[in-house]
């Protein structure tokens, strides 16, 4: 018991120690003090938020080019109004995906309308691109 509680007690130093990918340990993070000197760090919670975003983005473009097919980075769907699309959200294992009808364009910004057989419903929901699926039959037949 001795044993396993010296492991257990020595794994957490070692965890709270080690350096971090913004270059801080665990410990400096939360305590905002140098862990040797114990000397006051410069730093405020929203600077380490910044500081991960920062390097979430700059690996965001080196995994979607690694997950895109022959390592081309990954193009964004081109989408027309009046085009047929999926969310890449609406998944469920117990049915199909609803299709929903593009009305409008603003950008990056797709207004989409559920259709429902036949039948649009009324209310307009705010897409971005990314999240997006093209049905593979176009809607709109002057492409």
């Amino acid at each position: 018991m001795f044993y396993m509680l010296f492991t257990m007690d020595s794994f957490a130093a070692y965890t709270y120690s080690r350096i971090r990918f913004r270059g801080l340990s665990a410990r400096e993070m939360w305590t905002q003090r140098d862990q040797f000197s114990n000397s006051q760090i410069p730093l405020t919670d929203h600077d380490l938020i910044n500081k991960h975003y920062q390097l979430h983005l700059t690996n965001h473009r080196h995994s979607e080019k690694s997950k895109a097919p022959l390592a081309k980075a990954a193009t964004s769907p081109s989408v027309s109004i009046g085009d047929l699309v999926y969310l890449h959200c609406d998944r469920n294992k117990s049915r199909a995906r609803d299709r929903y009808l593009v009305v409008s364009i603003d950008g990056k910004w797709y207004t989409i309308k559920k259709f429902v057989g036949s039948q649009w419903r009324s209310t307009s929901y705010l897409s971005a691109t990314k999240s997006l699926l093209i049905s593979h039959l176009p809607s709109n037949p002057n492409k």
